[in-house]
């Protein structure tokens, strides 16, 4: 997911282009859970490693970027 969201960086993806992108499954109304809680635990890690939790963006009512 992390690959993902660099390798586009300022790119919006959304919830659904998150999760069929990484899973290769299709999305459910159960997904949308999923990718909050790896989001959350991305953040952490990149806290706890660089202080930089700040990079992945979320856009309201869109998904997630990542942000230099």
């Amino acid at each position: 997911m992390l690959l993902l969201l660099i390798s586009h960086p300022t790119k919006t993806f959304s919830t659904q282009n998150i999760f069929e992108s990484v899973w290769n499954e299709p999305y459910t109304q159960f997904s949308n859970n999923t990718i909050m809680v790896h989001i959350k635990n991305l953040r952490n890690k990149l806290e706890a490693g660089c202080g930089c939790a700040h990079l992945i963006k979320t856009v309201w009512g869109k998904g997630y970027k990542f942000e230099e």
